[in-house]
């Protein structure tokens, strides 16, 4: 056999014309690189021509499945025989192609083209593809449908996988908020024992002495009574007079401090709850209870102090799962808040001014809905965002820590899954609005 006088590379430039124009779908300038006898077997079974015509025909119906644009990148190619009139071209390549918008390979697509020299000019004559593995359909040129349901797969997968990861990244959140909130009430929880220890000895020696001097005032008014004849009547007057009111002084100081025991007693109720324990929990049985609570530990530290107070409770609510020590936690701080801004308003506020709370309950199915408001002064717009901040207080310096709705927010949101949110206008009013799941998730 005598090797031609032209290179291999004329030969590789007529191939890659050729395939070159079939990936541009430039089919006329293809077929002029064709012989007219020429051949080929493609990929499938289907896919066999016999002349020139035939391979034409079959060319369009092969255009016809790839998807628009396509890219053929060729791995290698050589030339594996060359004589005078003949040269056989192996290659490997991998088709880019993009169906509905996503690009798909078919990789190691295999070659052997056939060129024949006629009249000093290399033409194809025969062609042949295939792949490593028998992908596609009935009918079909290239496993399309097989990279497509590949690809399906494989998005299914990550999909699944990438849910899996958010779920347990979302329970690793959860958990890391419920240990946050856990600690803020265990240290909350002994904070409130040790006050209410400390205050509650002095307030049993207030009371027991009340008790004491009235029993002595009584003891000393008996006396009296027997010695009254020796007494002038003005002299016994002015002695009934002062009896009369200290036994009034001890009597107020004894309420007074049964009051503040109550309030010491709830504290320690408080304080004595294991953290986390869910029980079935009364809903309107524990906003009345607190709401009398705040009101009265008001009133304790204010004689002044009075508010009007209207309830609402819806009677379906009944029983909700819920974490009593942590729950009543909000409502006491949330009404004291409403109590304060109502108070606060009176102080200002024109003649015929009654200061007022109203708090409702409702039924809303797999959930409970409890509104709390006050005809106070609402709150500013610009500092509405930060409400729910630690350590941000509308109050005083002083009065308020910020560490209130910071914690009922916590309680709410995380403690009990709930949503909590604020209704308000500026002069008028402010409405805080708990929603709470009837079991806890």
């Amino acid at each position: 056999m005598n090797k031609l006088s032209v290179p291999d590379a004329d030969v590789l430039q007529v191939y890659h014309d050729f395939w070159g124009a079939y990936s541009r779908r430039d089919m006329a300038a293809a077929f002029a690189f064709c012989t007219e006898g020429m051949t080929l077997f493609g990929t499938g079974a289907h896919e066999k021509a016999n002349g020139l015509k035939e391979f034409k025909e079959l060319m369009k119906l092969d255009l016809a499945q790839m998807p628009n644009p396509f890219v053929m990148e060729f791995h290698w190619t050589r030339v594996s025989h060359h004589i005078a009139s003949a040269a056989l071209i192996e290659a490997e390549l991998t088709l880019h192609l993009n169906v509905e918008g996503k690009e798909l390979l078919v990789p190691a697509v295999r070659t052997t083209t056939f060129l024949v020299c006629e009249k000093s000019r290399w033409l194809v004559g025969h062609a042949h593809a295939s792949f490593p593995s028998a992908d596609q359909a009935e009918g079909e040129a290239y496993p399309i449908d097989a990279l497509k349901a590949r690809n399906q797969e494989l998005e299914r997968i990550v999909a699944e996988r990438t849910t899996e990861l958010q779920k347990a990244l979302s329970t690793l959140k959860d958990t890391q908020q419920q240990l946050i909130l856990s600690e803020k009430m265990a240290s909350l929880g002994q904070l409130t024992a040790g006050i209410a220890h400390e205050i509650k000895n002095p307030m049993n020696f207030v009371n027991n002495f009340a008790v004491l001097s009235a029993d002595l005032v009584r003891e000393l008014r008996d006396e009296l009574e027997k010695e009254k004849t020796k007494l002038d009547p003005k002299t016994g007057a002015i002695i009934e007079d002062i009896l009369k009111d200290l036994e009034q002084n001890v009597t107020k100081i004894n309420e007074h401090g049964k009051r503040a025991d109550s309030i010491v007693k709830g504290m320690l109720l408080h304080s004595r709850g294991k953290a986390g324990e869910q029980q079935p929990t009364d809903l309107n049985a524990m906003l009345n209870e607190y709401i009398n609570l705040a009101y009265h530990g008001l009133r304790a530290q204010d004689p002044t102090f009075n508010v009007k107070i209207v309830t609402e409770y819806d009677q379906s609510v009944g029983e909700i799962t819920a974490v009593p020590q942590d729950l009543s936690r909000v409502f006491l701080n949330i009404v004291n808040n409403a109590c304060y801004a109502a108070n606060d308003k009176r102080k200002t506020a024109a003649a015929g001014f009654i200061p007022t709370i109203c708090v409702f309950t409702k039924n809303l199915g797999d959930k409970v809905e409890v509104r709390i408001k006050d005809n106070g002064n609402g709150i500013p717009q610009k500092v509405r965002d930060k409400l729910f901040t630690p350590f941000f207080t509308t109050k005083p310096t002083g009065v308020g820590t910020g560490l209130g709705l910071s914690l009922s927010y916590d309680i709410i949101t995380q403690g009990h899954k709930g949503e909590i949110s604020i209704d308000t206008k500026e002069g008028e009013y402010a409405e805080f609005i708990i929603r709470l799941p009837r079991k806890i998730s």
